[in-house]
């Protein structure tokens, strides 16, 4: 589905901000939208018995290999210390890598394997800042919400007025 069949389909939406509480998925109309590096995914990473890194993922509830998958830690990291943990990572296009951010010490379980896939699409996807402030201008501008829009007098719009 393309941006404009998503305008043309929703009624009602709101965005969410950047400092926000944190809420899974889309809840209540919420649109959600990161810049490419910022999206994240959580691993159970393990050290194989050939000191290979693995990757894993959650699928209908038990743990799925992702075959393929890099990922990087600084330099001269044991890696038997993030073994058997829940670690954050970041996509990297220029390394063809998940980049290590963060063991994630509140969590048990890795993500699903439809975090994985949807952050990709949304990595891979063409969605920049540029047409989604272009779209949410020319949404804006739709009569639905030019009574919204008189009644906060055009100050939303300076939110995302680009510099």
């Amino acid at each position: 589905m393309g941006w404009n069949d998503f305008f043309c389909k929703c009624t009602q939406f709101t965005i969410q901000a950047w400092n926000a509480t944190y809420a899974p998925r889309d809840q209540d109309g919420r649109l959600k939208w990161k810049y490419p590096g910022t999206n994240t995914v959580d691993f159970l990473f393990e050290v194989g018995v050939d000191g290979s890194s693995l990757l894993y993922l959650q699928e209908h509830g038990n743990k799925k290999l992702i075959e393929g998958c890099r990922v990087m830690f600084k330099d001269g990291t044991d890696l038997s210390l993030y073994s058997g943990r829940i670690i954050e990572c970041s996509w990297n296009s220029h390394e063809d890598a998940w980049i290590f951010v963060q063991i994630q010490t509140d969590k048990s379980n890795p993500d699903y394997i439809s975090v994985y896939e949807e952050a990709k699409h949304n990595i891979e996807g063409t969605l920049t800042e540029d047409t989604l402030l272009d779209e949410i201008d020319i949404v804006a501008d739709l009569p639905v919400y030019s009574d919204w829009a008189n009644r906060h007098s055009g100050t939303f719009r300076n939110v995302w007025r680009r510099q």
